[in-house]
């Protein structure tokens, strides 16, 4: 491409961040050169900004196709594959990236932010850490080394880490949201909460500052709190020891019967205490703002089926018939598949739960009316429901 075909005004445009304005360019300039490996990695980039990730696919796909040896393309398909959790594919990417362009700092990034992701900690301390011998003052690197170290338990390095970056960029969101989220692991609560309104006030559109802040408003609630600690430590287990865990819990109950209530109070703040406290966030006067409509309908849903176990409860006070047990059943079954799609980021993961969750759906239903109209066969569905319930909250760890 000579240097007055050369989009620059593509380039000043993504600079700017107007992605939508820099695909326009980048597209005009492909239609005269459509075998650029350049403008198609271009063109992902700022799909990917766009989070246009079947789009930035293909564009990638069709960049490394005209040339394998452009290191960029294997690095934005590495990020595509991380977005949709495809950790195997992503880390070949990525790979092939480093393979050919070792000295890119932020190709070291993502394989740390992919460790990171994987419980890797101390691997993701060794990438970083030669990241930075490479660069420095590479802030997406000192945000990482800060979090590595907090999970590491190496508190002074955070400190210098974070430090290090804010010295770099003092106004840089993302740091403030890495901050914060350092400040919630160590209980420093109100520091978190002001981090992460900083930095929705230089990007208001950052999700990753949002949950945090959301995280932040529920440990108002000291209950909330220590589920928060229990949820970090469990997060820094192996899957393992987590299941090791759960399994050791399930024993120790079954031999020690008295402590089945602490067992049951465990498993329903486990399962339940995000979207419950979502649920209460509602009633608080920033934290209502703070929820997506994505949040708010789960809340809905939380809210309509724990009326209905409340419901089903006074029925059967009031009238003891078999179809307010079920219906409460039911209505409490429902709670898993809801709780478990919430929980899933939207990936292949998040569509199966959905699945499960409307097969569960379709089952209950069959047996309240079932209860209703026929009772021979009430015993069926009511057994299939509950075999339904137990499965969805163990083929959930397994899904992908």
């Amino acid at each position: 491409m000579s240097a007055d075909e050369f989009p620059t005004r593509g380039y000043v445009l993504l600079n700017q961040g107007k992605y939508d304005l820099a695909v326009k360019e980048f597209s005009r300039y492909l239609a005269q050169n459509p075998n650029s490996a350049e403008l198609h990695s271009l063109l992902a980039f700022c799909f990917i900004k766009l989070k246009k990730n079947k789009e930035a696919e293909h564009e990638a796909k069709a960049s490394i196709g005209i040339d394998p040896t452009n290191h960029f393309a294997h690095y934005l398909m590495g990020t595509i594959f991380l977005e949709k959790s495809k950790n195997k594919e992503a880390r070949l990417s990525l790979n092939e990236a480093i393979r050919l362009a070792p000295e890119e700092a932020d190709y070291h990034l993502a394989i740390a932010h992919l460790d990171f992701k994987e419980q890797k900690y101390e691997q993701a301390w060794q990438i970083i850490e030669e990241a930075l011998s490479m660069d420095p003052e590479h802030v997406g690197c000192l945000n990482m080394k800060g979090r590595l170290a907090i999970k590491l338990n190496k508190k002074f390095d955070a400190e210098n880490a974070f430090s290090a970056a804010f010295a770099k960029d003092p106004d840089n969101a993302h740091t403030h949201t890495n901050q914060g989220w350092a400040m919630l692991e160590k209980k420093n609560y109100k520091q978190a909460l002001g981090h992460f309104r900083e930095a929705l006030r230089i990007n208001p559109n950052s999700d990753f500052a949002r949950s945090g802040l959301i995280e932040a408003l529920k440990a108002k609630y000291w209950l909330y709190r220590y589920f928060l600690q229990f949820s970090f430590w469990m997060g820094n287990l192996s899957v393992k020891y987590r299941w090791g865990l759960i399994i050791g819990l399930i024993l120790v109950v079954k031999f020690l019967p008295i402590l089945a209530p602490f067992y049951l109070a465990f498993v329903f703040f486990n399962w339940f205490s995000e979207i419950l406290f979502n649920s209460i966030l509602r009633f608080n006067r920033f934290g209502k703002y703070a929820l997506n409509q994505t949040e708010l309908a789960y809340s809905n849903i939380f809210l309509v089926l724990i009326i209905g176990i409340f419901a089903s409860i006074v029925g059967f006070i009031l009238q003891p018939e078999t179809i307010y047990i079920h219906s409460g059943v039911v209505s409490l079954g429902l709670l898993f598949p809801l709780a478990g799609t919430f929980g899933k980021e939207k990936t292949p993961a998040r569509n199966k739960s959905i699945i499960l969750g409307v097969i569960l759906l379709l089952i209950g239903l069959s047996l309240l009316f079932l209860s209703y109209k026929y009772h021979d066969l009430t015993g069926l569905a009511f057994n299939t429901f509950l075999i339904g319930t137990v499965g969805y909250t163990w083929l959930i760890n397994f899904i992908k």
